[in-house]
Protein backbone atom coordinates (compact mmCIF):
# COMPACT_ATOMS: atom_id res chain seq x y z
CA UNK A 1 0.00 0.00 0.00
CA UNK A 2 1.93 3.20 -0.84
CA UNK A 3 1.96 6.57 1.09
CA UNK A 4 1.43 10.35 0.16
CA UNK A 5 4.72 12.46 1.05
CA UNK A 6 4.36 13.90 4.38
CA UNK A 7 3.99 16.90 3.52
CA UNK A 8 0.33 15.92 1.31
CA UNK A 9 -0.54 14.27 4.71
CA UNK A 10 -2.83 15.71 7.27
CA UNK A 11 -0.18 16.34 10.34
CA UNK A 12 -2.97 14.60 12.65
CA UNK A 13 -2.59 11.47 10.40
CA UNK A 14 1.27 11.95 10.65
CA UNK A 15 1.50 12.03 13.85
CA UNK A 16 -0.70 8.84 14.31
CA UNK A 17 1.08 6.38 12.10
CA UNK A 18 4.20 7.41 13.22
CA UNK A 19 2.70 5.32 16.62
CA UNK A 20 0.97 2.59 14.47
CA UNK A 21 4.35 2.25 12.60
CA UNK A 22 5.62 1.05 15.92
CA UNK A 23 2.75 -1.07 16.82
CA UNK A 24 2.14 -2.94 13.52
CA UNK A 25 6.03 -3.93 14.27
CA UNK A 26 5.22 -5.53 17.38
CA UNK A 27 1.67 -6.55 16.59
CA UNK A 28 3.10 -8.63 13.41
CA UNK A 29 5.33 -10.65 15.24
CA UNK A 30 2.04 -11.98 17.37
CA UNK A 31 0.80 -12.65 14.26
CA UNK A 32 -2.05 -9.96 13.98
CA UNK A 33 -2.96 -9.16 10.54
CA UNK A 34 -4.94 -6.69 8.63
CA UNK A 35 -8.18 -8.79 8.81
CA UNK A 36 -7.38 -9.10 13.20
CA UNK A 37 -7.21 -5.64 12.96
CA UNK A 38 -10.25 -4.39 11.25
CA UNK A 39 -12.38 -7.05 12.92
CA UNK A 40 -11.16 -5.56 16.29
CA UNK A 41 -11.84 -1.81 15.33
CA UNK A 42 -15.50 -3.14 14.23
CA UNK A 43 -15.48 -4.21 18.11
CA UNK A 44 -14.17 -0.72 19.38
CA UNK A 45 -17.08 0.63 16.84
CA UNK A 46 -19.99 -1.20 18.77
CA UNK A 47 -19.15 0.27 22.22
CA UNK A 48 -18.25 3.11 20.89
CA UNK A 49 -22.37 3.25 19.51
CA UNK A 50 -23.49 1.29 22.73
CA UNK A 51 -21.80 4.10 24.75
CA UNK A 52 -23.22 6.96 22.58
CA UNK A 53 -26.91 5.13 22.76
CA UNK A 54 -26.46 5.22 26.62
CA UNK A 55 -25.32 8.84 26.47
CA UNK A 56 -22.31 8.42 27.69
CA UNK A 57 -19.66 10.75 26.20
CA UNK A 58 -16.34 9.90 27.47
CA UNK A 59 -16.64 6.24 26.95
CA UNK A 60 -18.03 7.23 23.42
CA UNK A 61 -14.99 9.28 22.67
CA UNK A 62 -12.36 6.67 23.75
CA UNK A 63 -14.21 3.84 21.52
CA UNK A 64 -13.76 6.39 18.59
CA UNK A 65 -10.34 6.97 19.18
CA UNK A 66 -9.31 3.08 19.43
CA UNK A 67 -11.13 3.41 16.28
CA UNK A 68 -9.41 5.36 14.12
CA UNK A 69 -6.12 3.50 15.92
CA UNK A 70 -7.00 0.55 15.02
CA UNK A 71 -7.83 2.10 11.10
CA UNK A 72 -4.29 3.78 11.03
CA UNK A 73 -2.62 1.07 12.86
CA UNK A 74 -4.32 -1.45 9.37
CA UNK A 75 -2.94 1.07 7.25
CA UNK A 76 0.88 0.21 8.97
CA UNK A 77 0.38 -2.97 8.48
CA UNK A 78 -0.62 -2.90 4.78
CA UNK A 79 2.16 -0.83 4.16
CA UNK A 80 5.18 -2.47 6.08
CA UNK A 81 4.15 -6.63 6.35
CA UNK A 82 1.20 -7.40 4.48
CA UNK A 83 -0.28 -7.39 0.82
CA UNK A 84 -4.58 -6.44 1.61
CA UNK A 85 -6.38 -9.07 -0.11
CA UNK A 86 -9.17 -8.53 -2.52
CA UNK A 87 -11.55 -9.09 0.59
CA UNK A 88 -9.44 -7.65 3.44
CA UNK A 89 -9.46 -4.16 1.10
CA UNK A 90 -13.59 -4.71 0.81
CA UNK A 91 -13.78 -5.62 4.57
CA UNK A 92 -12.17 -2.10 5.78
CA UNK A 93 -13.50 0.21 3.04
CA UNK A 94 -17.51 -0.63 4.33
CA UNK A 95 -16.67 -0.94 7.83
CA UNK A 96 -14.96 2.46 7.67
CA UNK A 97 -18.55 3.59 5.32
CA UNK A 98 -20.84 1.79 7.71
CA UNK A 99 -19.22 3.10 10.94
CA UNK A 100 -19.84 6.68 10.04
CA UNK A 101 -23.16 6.56 8.33
CA UNK A 102 -24.72 4.29 11.75
CA UNK A 103 -22.77 6.62 14.06
CA UNK A 104 -24.37 10.48 12.43
CA UNK A 105 -27.77 8.09 12.17
CA UNK A 106 -27.92 7.52 15.84
CA UNK A 107 -26.31 11.05 16.79
CA UNK A 108 -29.24 12.39 14.29
CA UNK A 109 -31.86 10.66 15.43
CA UNK A 110 -31.32 10.24 19.18
CA UNK A 111 -30.54 13.43 19.94
CA UNK A 112 -31.60 15.51 16.95
CA UNK A 113 -34.79 16.53 18.38
CA UNK A 114 -33.11 18.53 21.07
CA UNK A 115 -32.58 20.76 18.29
CA UNK A 116 -34.62 23.19 17.09
CA UNK A 117 -35.81 22.65 13.54
CA UNK A 118 -33.35 25.39 12.05
CA UNK A 119 -30.39 23.99 14.27
CA UNK A 120 -31.07 20.75 13.00
CA UNK A 121 -30.91 21.54 9.57
CA UNK A 122 -27.85 23.77 9.65
CA UNK A 123 -25.83 20.14 11.15
CA UNK A 124 -26.85 18.28 8.64
CA UNK A 125 -25.65 20.94 6.23
CA UNK A 126 -22.69 21.20 7.89
CA UNK A 127 -21.94 17.50 8.27
CA UNK A 128 -22.61 16.97 4.53
CA UNK A 129 -19.95 19.60 4.19
CA UNK A 130 -17.78 17.81 5.85
CA UNK A 131 -18.72 15.04 4.51
CA UNK A 132 -18.26 15.93 0.54
CA UNK A 133 -14.71 17.65 1.88
CA UNK A 134 -13.90 13.77 3.39
CA UNK A 135 -14.36 12.65 -0.20
CA UNK A 136 -12.83 15.26 -2.16
CA UNK A 137 -9.83 14.28 -0.36
CA UNK A 138 -9.70 10.95 -1.11
CA UNK A 139 -10.96 11.71 -4.98
CA UNK A 140 -7.50 14.04 -4.71
CA UNK A 141 -5.54 10.87 -3.10
CA UNK A 142 -6.49 8.40 -6.18
CA UNK A 143 -5.61 11.28 -9.04
CA UNK A 144 -2.08 12.09 -6.83
CA UNK A 145 -2.02 7.64 -6.86
CA UNK A 146 -2.41 7.91 -10.78
CA UNK A 147 -0.22 10.10 -12.00
CA UNK A 148 2.65 8.47 -9.62
CA UNK A 149 1.81 4.97 -11.31
CA UNK A 150 1.87 7.02 -14.44
CA UNK A 151 5.24 8.71 -13.49
CA UNK A 152 6.96 4.94 -12.28
CA UNK A 153 5.53 3.33 -15.43
CA UNK A 154 6.52 6.45 -18.00
CA UNK A 155 2.95 6.44 -19.52
CA UNK A 156 2.19 9.38 -21.17
CA UNK A 157 4.89 11.96 -19.16
CA UNK A 158 4.43 15.17 -21.46
CA UNK A 159 3.31 18.52 -20.48
CA UNK A 160 -0.24 18.05 -19.59
CA UNK A 161 0.78 15.39 -17.38
CA UNK A 162 3.07 17.54 -15.50
CA UNK A 163 0.28 20.43 -15.17
CA UNK A 164 -2.04 17.63 -13.92
CA UNK A 165 0.38 16.56 -11.60
CA UNK A 166 0.98 20.04 -10.35
CA UNK A 167 -2.77 20.83 -10.13
CA UNK A 168 -3.34 17.33 -7.99
CA UNK A 169 -0.47 18.41 -5.66
CA UNK A 170 -2.05 22.15 -5.14
CA UNK A 171 -5.15 20.56 -4.51
CA UNK A 172 -3.88 17.81 -1.54
CA UNK A 173 -2.16 20.87 -0.45
CA UNK A 174 -5.71 22.19 0.97
CA UNK A 175 -7.75 19.00 0.67
CA UNK A 176 -5.35 17.21 3.27
CA UNK A 177 -6.66 18.71 5.94
CA UNK A 178 -9.89 17.06 5.87
CA UNK A 179 -9.17 13.34 5.78
CA UNK A 180 -10.42 10.41 7.87
CA UNK A 181 -8.77 11.71 11.13
CA UNK A 182 -10.53 15.34 11.05
CA UNK A 183 -13.74 13.44 10.45
CA UNK A 184 -13.53 11.50 13.45
CA UNK A 185 -12.77 14.78 15.52
CA UNK A 186 -15.69 16.21 13.60
CA UNK A 187 -17.55 13.31 14.80
CA UNK A 188 -16.57 13.64 18.44
CA UNK A 189 -17.69 17.52 18.06
CA UNK A 190 -21.14 16.50 16.62
CA UNK A 191 -21.68 14.32 19.36
CA UNK A 192 -20.58 16.18 22.44
CA UNK A 193 -22.95 19.15 20.90
CA UNK A 194 -25.65 16.55 20.79
CA UNK A 195 -25.67 14.71 24.07
CA UNK A 196 -24.94 17.53 26.13
CA UNK A 197 -27.84 19.75 24.75
CA UNK A 198 -25.20 22.47 23.48
CA UNK A 199 -26.41 22.13 19.74
CA UNK A 200 -28.32 25.60 19.37
CA UNK A 201 -25.98 27.61 17.09
CA UNK A 202 -28.62 30.77 17.27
Amino acid sequence: MNRLPDNLENPIDNSIRKITDILAKYLTKYKFNPLIITSIGNVWTYFSLYYLRSKNFSRTVIFLILRLMTDYLYDSMTYQYYIPSRFGKWYQCWSNYLFIVILWTITFYEYGYKANRGDYIIWIMISLIALSLFVYNLYNIDRYKDTEKRKDYGYNLDRSFNNTRESVIQSLAISKYFSYSTIIIFTIILVYCFINDKCKLF
